[in-house]
């Protein structure tokens, strides 16, 4: 039930975002306002949430594997964009 209400919520927000970045693509530099995040933070969370959730009623070792792993990718990620953006005096090849 989680994973329907979550999927169900989230694919709207994504199919937006689909557009706003189809309107986004002939501009270099763009801004994005706050409910543009909004929507940003609503699909992406929604399907994550949504995905957790059904590997979760399948099984709950299942569920958290996907939970912790995704969190480690998060924190990957965190980093990397960073040391990318050199806000630690890192520099990272591009």
């Amino acid at each position: 039930m989680i994973s329907i209400l979550a999927f169900a919520t989230a694919l709207p927000f994504l199919a937006v975002m689909v557009l706003i970045n189809h309107a986004q693509a002939g501009y270099r530099y763009v801004s994005y306002p706050g409910y543009v995040t909004l929507a940003i933070l609503l699909g992406q969370g929604g399907a994550f949430v949504g995905v957790v959730a059904a590997f979760w009623h399948i099984s709950w070792v299942a569920g958290l594997l996907l939970l912790v792993s995704g969190g480690v990718g998060l924190g990957i990620y965190a980093v990397y964009e960073t040391v990318r953006t050199g806000q630690f005096g890192g520099r990272c090849h591009e």
